[in-house]
């Protein structure tokens, strides 16, 4: 699966980057741990939701493999298991804002000229001089 291997990346970035947080060098500059704890709490959201769904993944593995096991006892404990998790499992990182930022190509980064339609520029331009009548 193409976007969990995405999802990877950007769980081990994530992680490299939340040890960053605890350089002593990183932590001197000022500039550079701002950079580091933006670029940290921006992924957040996603990597929690994406170890949540790892977790999920492999507590249905668990659960099916014992589906097959002799005992009557653990087989129905295995079926309630898969029944309470299988809802659980959506899909990866579901926030939209998240999914768009990793499926978007480099070139249209927020703030590029090529991120920016003239659809919303021309509406934003519209609310700052709505915003610059007197009312």
């Amino acid at each position: 699966m193409h976007f969990a291997s995405k999802l990877d990346q950007l769980e081990k970035r994530f992680d490299e980057l939340t040890q960053q947080m605890a350089d002593p060098a990183i932590i001197s500059d000022s500039e550079q741990y701002r950079k580091v704890t933006k670029a940290q709490s921006e992924m957040a959201e996603v990597v929690a939701k994406y170890r949540e769904w790892k977790k999920v993944e492999d507590g249905l593995q668990q659960a099916r493999a014992m589906v097959h096991d002799s005992d009557a006892d653990l087989r129905s404990m295995a079926e309630m298991e898969i029944l309470e998790l299988e809802p659980r499992k959506a899909t990866p990182a579901t926030p939209t804002l998240s999914r768009r930022r990793l499926c978007r190509p480099r070139t249209q980064r927020p703030g590029s000229t090529q991120a920016r339609s003239p659809r919303r520029v021309r509406s934003r331009m519209g609310q700052q001089q709505h915003a610059r009548r007197p009312g």
